[in-house]
């Protein structure tokens, strides 16, 4: 009986075909050898470690490793049986020598089997139909903006050709004023519906061919974006309510002058982040190169992990790393932080003023 029952549990979360295991994969990234090595081994010991004689050689030639294998799962969805090729790959980076770098990278994608079903019978049909309509949708979208930049662009025109006689006036408009003629928003709903639907037509063509290679990377960041550009386009109703749209007008506000500080601010920091990677990068992980070293002085600049990053560089030398983070905790947060706060602040009550005088003439 308790046999019956596991079984039968088996049967309704689904069965894993361990007999599918294809053998490891490994591939072997060498200096001296810039070819790759590729080797498909079920052994314990596989591939360029065989030989024992040249082992050693190898772990010190070696650059990179990544181990990669496969195993067939059959699931039952709502009902349906559905084939899952689950795949798992290491990789193992050498570039620091005695630091051992370690990614895991797991990724899912369906059997050939699916493919040949009929579409309705397909598992992700409704999903499918889902991105079918999103392209629709979008496409529509894009065509009614497309019309109404058109049509901004014939009043333009309209106005360019009127203007004519008067040039000096034309010119004398300042690119700000120039702009205004056309609404931003349009670029901002234009892309977000462009993104929407190349990452609606990569997500089909990944769910209705066979691919024996899946990488979601590239439709995922399309529709991320696409979706994030269209929800940030819902803020543009809200420009007839100006208590709802402050944050627009203040960033409309404070940009120019933000930006000139930011610029101006940029140099004394890329030169801090310059001397944590030349003098902390041989002792903490946290200044290994200028990425890292830009993401651990952001965190400091917002007052995140300033106890971990004082002990982690105090090993390096306790005067040098305690004068270094002083400094820049110092400049950048009493300083240039209060100076970026102060510039918004101070464009937020200009829009806050504009958007009152506004509502008192519109009353009158």
């Amino acid at each position: 009986m308790e046999e019956e029952e596991e079984e039968g549990g088996e049967e309704e979360g689904g069965k894993n075909d361990t007999s599918s295991i294809r053998p490891i994969k490994m591939e072997l990234i060498r200096y001296k050898y810039p070819d790759e090595y590729t080797y498909c081994e079920t052994r314990v010991i596989f591939g360029a470690f065989n030989n024992t004689s040249t082992r050693e050689e190898v772990l010190h030639s070696m650059d990179a490793m990544h181990l990669s294998f496969e195993i067939e799962n059959q699931d039952l969805e709502e009902g349906s049986e559905v084939c899952y090729v689950n795949r798992v790959k290491e990789s193992y980076k050498y570039s620091y020598r005695g630091h051992l770098q370690l990614k895991v990278r797991p990724s899912v994608y369906l059997c050939g089997s699916e493919y040949h079903k009929d579409f309705w019978k397909m598992h992700f049909m409704p999903l499918t139909i889902f991105f079918f309509l999103v392209m629709l949708f979008c496409a529509f979208l894009e065509y009614l903006h497309i019309k109404a930049v058109i049509k901004h662009i014939e009043i333009y025109q309209l106005i360019k050709r009127q203007t004519k006689s008067r040039r000096e006036e034309w010119r004398n408009l300042s690119w700000r004023d120039k702009l205004e003629f056309f609404n931003v928003w349009f670029f901002v709903t234009s892309i977000g519906n462009i993104a929407s639907i190349i990452g609606s037509m990569w997500c089909v063509r990944l769910l209705l061919f066979e691919t024996k290679t899946i990488n979601l990377d590239p439709p995922f960041f399309f529709v991320g974006i696409g979706c994030m550009f269209l929800w940030i386009s819902l803020v543009q109703y809200l420009e007839q309510f100006p208590h709802y749209y402050f944050l627009i007008l203040t960033l409309k506000t404070s940009s120019p002058r933000v930006l000139a500080f930011v610029v101006g601010v940029l140099p004394i920091f890329i030169g801090f982040a310059c001397f944590g990677v030349a003098y902390f990068a041989s002792s903490s992980s946290m200044f290994s190169s200028i990425d890292q070293a830009a993401v651990t002085l952001f965190s400091l600049l917002n007052g995140d992990s300033i106890h971990d990053v004082f002990a982690e560089v105090y090993s390096s030398s306790p005067v040098i790393s305690r004068f270094y983070l002083y400094v820049f905790i110092a400049l950048f947060i009493y300083a240039v932080l209060n100076i970026f706060i102060a510039i918004v602040e101070d464009a937020f009550f200009a829009s806050k003023r504009s958007a009152k005088n506004n509502s008192n003439t519109t009353s009158k």
